[in-house]
């Protein structure tokens, strides 16, 4: 318990808002921002759905978008044509088996294209406020090797070994909290040690104070 305390209290001390950094105004834009955000940064996803969302709003607007109108739009964000073709599959899913509304469960979210694990569980806790996972991107990945809770490769079982690890109530707060220090602190490369207070935990900070 006193890693997991000493983790939770480390990041809450860095970040009081856990909030994701994507910005939307319903379920159904801060979907397409996360099937945006697929090796693209938050800002440029921001930069995107600006104009994107205030042409194309909700579900029903984007039900008769056209397929190289979206692609335009969202160009900038890499993947572009396999990612317009996601949402607006997407699109027709939700109004067809969905009532027209974003599903609020794993299993149904995975029924959506470019919809994965770790996107439905950022939905899910960011949303809905479900804790059925804990988010793994690049961020997360490395600092849970660095902070050796981990010595998994592959997302899922990287996930597995954090749910086990940290208890459910903390899930969400690694998920949204463990991605921003990543980004910010716990940075891939010149990572700021010295904003950091894990330095027993840390694999990094330990080999490099040893060369």
């Amino acid at each position: 318990m006193y890693k997991e305390n000493k983790i939770i209290s480390e990041i809450q001390k860095h970040f009081s808002d856990l909030s994701s950094e994507l910005e939307y105004d319903n379920v159904w834009q801060f979907l397409v921002a996360v099937i945006l955000s697929a090796q693209c940064t938050d800002i440029v996803v921001n930069q995107i759905t600006d104009e994107l969302f205030s042409k194309y709003p909700s579900v029903k607007d984007f039900l008769n978008l056209e397929e190289k109108e979206l692609e335009k739009l969202i160009y900038s964000s890499g993947f572009y044509k396999n990612k317009a073709k996601n949402i607006l599959k997407s699109a027709r899913i939700i109004k067809n088996n969905f009532d027209g509304k974003v599903p609020s469960s794993m299993d149904d979210l995975l029924k959506l294209p470019g919809i994965g694990r770790k996107s439905a569980n950022v939905i899910l806790s960011e949303y809905f406020n479900k804790n059925l996972g804990i988010v793994v991107d690049t961020h997360v990945k490395r600092v849970s090797k660095r902070l050796n809770l981990t010595s998994e490769k592959s997302p899922k079982k990287i996930e597995k070994d954090l749910m086990s690890f940290f208890i459910k109530k903390h899930w969400s707060i690694i998920s949204s909290g463990m991605v921003l220090f990543g980004r910010y602190i716990c940075k891939a490369r010149n990572p700021e040690c010295d904003r950091c207070n894990l330095h027993e935990f840390c694999e990094y900070y330990k080999m490099d104070k040893n060369e």
